[in-house]
């Protein structure tokens, strides 16, 4: 599985204009600009937190910065090319790459497995995506982490995606091909109802069907350690 062209797009940069994640109560930040890593292969243990900003938010009258990934990561299990990122709305891109690649063939069911559902339109419809780097620009600069599915089935690479966030959720099994989005997010405390070990062994059963999985690490959503801690143990 081919990725070249893809590290030649991640090859690390600063947005620093009020588009994408950037946008995010830019007007009264003193941080006004965020870090996207590079795209590099390798394995879950490369997996680290880097000291580059990848998102800001205010919330009541604080500023919020958290730190995000060192380098995005891809790597293949079971002949299935897995890619790992920090803000969701990069899955856009990957998403692209796997069309392209012919790994998932549209309209393909979507599982995204997160505490949200993401599913808000953009402004700005998507472009038809026929590079890679339409793709890539249209979701660093204009797609955020709550509205990058949306454009996914305009384009028809999806169909009505299956959210999953609840343990009935968790319990479902799918004969269907379909590409697996997760977001480690499903972690947190709030959701600890639903018991984590069975969150792990589901995540793994699903992996093993899925045509493709995306993993975002979802910075300023869920504590760094936390995320990174789980999402060893599901690949372990």
């Amino acid at each position: 599985m081919e990725i070249t062209e893809l590290k030649k797009l991640y090859t690390g940069f600063y947005i620093e204009k009020p588009v994408g994640n950037n946008e995010f109560s830019f007007g009264l930040r003193k941080c006004r600009k965020i870090w996207v890593p590079p795209l590099i292969e390798g394995t879950v243990e490369e997996v680290q937190q880097g000291r580059e900003i990848a998102f800001v938010e205010v919330e009541e009258g604080k500023e919020i910065t958290a730190a995000g990934l060192k380098q995005f990561l891809h790597f293949s299990v079971a002949g299935k090319p897995v890619f790992i990122f920090d803000n969701h709305n990069h899955a856009f891109s990957f998403w692209a790459w796997g069309v392209q690649q012919h790994i998932i063939t549209p309209p393909v069911k979507l599982v995204h497995v997160d505490q949200h559902s993401d599913m808000r339109r953009p402004e700005k419809k998507p472009p038809r995506c026929q590079s890679l780097k339409q793709a890539f620009d249209y979701a660093n600069f204009t797609l955020n982490v709550g509205n990058f599915i949306q454009p996914a089935r305009q384009l028809g690479w999806f169909g009505e995606p299956e959210i999953i966030n609840t343990e009935e959720g968790f319990s479902l099994e799918f004969t269907e091909p379909f590409a697996l989005d997760i977001d480690m997010d499903v972690f947190v405390p709030e959701l600890d109802y639903i018991n984590n070990e069975f969150k792990v062994e589901r995540l793994r059963h699903w992996i093993k069907q899925a045509e493709m999985v995306t993993i975002a690490t979802s910075p300023y959503f869920v504590e760094f350690d936390r995320s990174i801690g789980f999402l060893r143990r599901i690949f372990k």
